[in-house]
């Protein structure tokens, strides 16, 4: 499990949308200096469906939304586009799934950092300690 399909967008509001000047799933109509067809691209392209990866994502509670009674969290993607509310039946198993993604995505965080060491090169430092 590298990725969580979401079937709703509760995108990032932008400048617009925090202002109250469009809905939360992104105005139809174009903005000042835009095209029609940009805008249109802009809304389908944030619409609908879509896959949140967990390397890099964010995980939390009570972000967007205020949950009195514990039962949800949400998984925000790596570049702040996509986002998924996920609620449980119940507070113990919000907290399992949790824990679970939670481990995943530090799993995967690991192996990819330290795939990321690997492509860097040697620091002088630690050159000069092998050396030694």
């Amino acid at each position: 499990m590298d990725s969580i399909a979401c079937s709703a967008d509760l995108s990032w509001p932008n400048a617009h949308q925090a202002m109250g000047l469009g809905d939360f799933a992104g105005s139809t109509e174009p903005a000042l200096g835009s095209t029609a067809t940009g805008s249109m691209e802009r809304t389908r392209r944030n619409s609908g469906p879509g896959i949140v990866p967990l390397r890099l994502a964010h995980l939390c509670r009570g972000l967007t939304l205020p949950d009195v009674n514990g039962c949800c969290f949400e998984l925000h993607s790596p570049d702040g586009r996509r986002s998924c509310l996920l609620r449980a039946p119940d507070p113990q198993e919000a907290r399992t799934w949790f824990d679970a993604l939670h481990a995943r995505m530090k799993a995967l965080n690991n192996a990819y950092l330290a795939e990321l060491n690997g492509l860097l090169p040697p620091t002088q430092v630690s050159s000069a300690l092998i050396l030694s």
